[in-house]
């Protein structure tokens, strides 16, 4: 797991286009409680919580960002930058590439308020015709490998109702040294009726896959999570894999996640997700 995150870096450079443009935009965030939304519906943890440490002792970490209004789920080396973005400002300098199916890219630079200089990476989809609901994935790393890779976006004040089927972008990439990542797309069915809602989700490239039979969907906080996926080659072994993310967007049109093999070993994964109904 180490070497995915530093080979994401590489790998997301080389596949990021574009010139940097000063866009700077400041974010902090709230303290311990909950974010109750307009509509009575999920309530969001606003205290940085750490979810699990894996064997290599990267850690899963969720917080939220008041300023900014977006709930962070990420893989992080160190859990340092994680806690500069929920607790200090953060100006970040970027232009925005847009791509088609509401997305877009930006590849720029970030100052913390302790003066650490970072590069970040970022794929985006837009939720709404307006921009002003989101999810991204971001990766963000420094000179010192203190590097982090996170899902971001817009917090459900609603969840939908019936079956939901959700689209979109997803990649996986390989921790062998090879640098490989690929980009493809997912798929995730929830049935919201239940009381815990529960579904799948499969993503596919051209050679690796992800999948999972029993997401569920925390109602009170709009989180999914699996500790039972599967990563990996699509003709070869699949790893044991844990699934952390969040329905997104005022009404739960979006969603977005990580998805990250558990096992020690030459070859291990890392992938992530992002889209809307």
């Amino acid at each position: 797991m180490r070497k995915t995150l530093y080979l994401l870096i590489v790998s997301l450079l080389c596949a990021c286009g574009g010139g940097v443009k000063d866009t700077p935009t400041n974010q902090t965030s709230a303290g311990g409680g909950t974010v109750t939304t307009p509509s009575g519906g999920p309530q969001v943890p606003t205290e940085f919580r750490l979810m699990e440490t894996l064997p290599d002792n990267h850690s899963v970490v969720r917080f939220y960002q008041s300023q900014e209004g977006a709930v962070y789920t990420g893989l992080v080396a160190g859990q340092e930058i994680a806690r500069d973005l929920a607790v200090g400002n953060l100006t970040v300098h970027g232009a925005r590439n847009t791509l088609p199916n509401d997305q877009y890219s930006i590849s720029g630079r970030a100052t913390t308020s302790r003066g650490m200089d970072l590069n970040l990476l970022i794929r985006g989809l837009f939720l709404n015709s307006d921009g002003t609901e989101y999810v991204t994935r971001m990766f963000v790393s420094n000179s010192n490998g203190n590097n982090a890779y996170f899902v971001q976006g817009t917090p459900a004040s609603s969840l939908p109702s019936g079956s939901a089927a959700y689209k979109g972008f997803a990649e996986i990439s390989r921790n062998d040294g090879s640098g490989v990542r690929q980009e493809g797309n997912f798929e995730l069915w929830i049935n919201f009726n239940q009381a815990v809602p529960t579904g799948r989700i499969t993503a596919s490239t051209q050679d690796y896959i992800f999948t999972a039979s029993d997401v569920t969907v925390d109602p009170k906080t709009a989180e999914l999570q699996t500790m039972n996926a599967l990563i990996g080659h699509k003709l070869g072994q699949h790893k044991p894999a844990h699934l952390h993310g969040n329905i997104l967007g005022l009404t739960g049109q979006g969603v977005g996640g990580i998805v990250l093999s558990t096992e020690i070993g030459p070859e291990g994964f890392v992938g992530a997700f992002l889209g809307k109904k």
